[in-house]
């Protein structure tokens, strides 16, 4: 089954490095501005051995600042996180690996899951895209570095739990179509076997140091330190698009707008949650 959607076009707005710049999405069919996280499927397509997803690159490879879909914000832009009123940037260095997340996924602050114990984080599913990463032999794959708010149908590979001041913050690892080893790369270990164990373990080092360069201890990874398989990560996006879902019905039920719904205070809305069905 294929998922037709209108070719998504980034569209920025504003002057770079600024706390007021944004990527959005025009819709070409209509010329019309979109929203990353509500209006492109999360599912892209699927045939009778796997589904494909609906994947939006924020921060490229090769890149310091740190940009996000922006949850509270009308149509959900894509911008620069702001901490302590500065533009946000990696202290820990270039980011080694295109990151982004899946449209229409929400990761629940009000559910603990039974694999880690912690709640989420209160935002779209997280992805780690690796078209980008060296073989064994030492090629670097081409067409790699992705741009800001670029749309792309990716593969399930594997999972990551990154356990992040007590909430549950999973990393879908992925690969876009248009690389060469998306037909190769089917799981971890075709990871392990086509580009080296040296890959996972990259990823792997970043989220659990990478805020040591901000004077922060070491973050912790659940799922005793393993990258789960494809079918886990399966699971985890199914599971994400569910909590979605019932994210939609709550809003619509009560006539007000997700963004409406993320302002409102932490009490009122686990209660919301807690009499939906």
């Amino acid at each position: 089954m294929n998922i037709v959607i209108y070719i998504q076009i980034p569209t920025p707005k504003g002057s770079p490095n600024t706390k007021d710049y944004r990527v959005f999405l025009t819709d070409s069919s209509t010329n019309k501005l979109v929203s990353f996280w509500h209006d492109i499927p999360c599912l892209s397509s699927t045939n009778q051995h796997q589904e494909f997803f609906h994947y939006i690159n924020e921060i490229p490879f090769n890149t310091t600042a740190k940009f996000e879909i922006n949850t509270f914000e009308h149509l959900n832009p894509v911008k620069q996180d702001v901490k302590n009123n500065s533009l946000r940037y990696f202290r820990y260095g270039q980011i080694g690996f295109n990151y982004g997340a899946l449209a229409q996924t929400w990761e629940s602050p009000f559910d603990k899951h039974t694999a880690t114990g912690f709640v989420g984080d209160n935002d779209p599913v997280d992805c780690v895209e690796i078209s980008h990463f060296m073989t064994k032999v030492g090629q670097m794959r081409s067409n790699a570095e992705l741009k800001v708010g670029q749309v792309l149908k990716v593969k399930i590979l594997g999972c990551l739990a990154l356990i992040d001041e007590d909430e549950t913050d999973w990393k879908l690892i992925v690969i876009n179509e248009n690389s060469e080893l998306f037909e190769k790369l089917n799981d971890i270990y075709d990871i392990n076997r086509v580009c080296g164990t040296q890959l996972l373990e990259s990823v792997k080092d970043w989220f659990v140091n990478y805020k040591t360069a901000e004077g922060k201890g070491v973050n912790k990874l659940g799922l005793d330190g393993e990258i789960a398989n494809a079918k886990f990560g399966f699971m985890i996006a199914h599971e994400a698009h569910s909590a979605y879902q019932k994210l939609i019905r709550i809003v619509q039920a009560r006539q007000m707008s997700v963004e409406d719904f993320m302002k409102t205070p932490k009490a009122q809305r686990r209660e919301m949650w807690a009499l939906s069905h």
